[in-house]
């Protein structure tokens, strides 16, 4: 499969964003290598500018490996570079940073 930008996409990221969306169909909950999912998630954002599936891809992994910092980090740039530093959204997220 080739990638909007023309590059081919990575193999294993294609099994893995395959594997990810046959589990969201199915309904049911994988185990997957926090690697894998970040990798998922940068194809989202990245690869097809799809925030939302991006941030629910980071949400799952967080679910999974809660204290994966690369996740929380990903989620960050994603909402400061999308919500252009809105101060709503940056008091929503140190809420939920501190909870």
């Amino acid at each position: 499969m080739t990638r909007p930008n023309g590059n081919a996409i990575n193999a294993s990221v294609r099994k893995n964003v395959d594997r990810y969306e046959a589990m969201l169909v199915s309904g049911r909950r994988e185990y997957f290598d926090e690697d894998d999912l970040l990798d998922v998630a940068d194809y989202y954002y990245n690869d097809m500018s799809r925030k939302e599936n991006a941030l629910q891809c980071i949400e799952y992994a967080l679910s999974l490996h809660p204290e994966c910092l690369m996740a929380l980090l990903m989620k960050a740039e994603i909402y400061f570079y999308s919500e252009k530093h809105s101060s709503d959204c940056c008091k929503r997220r140190r809420k939920e940073l501190r909870a």
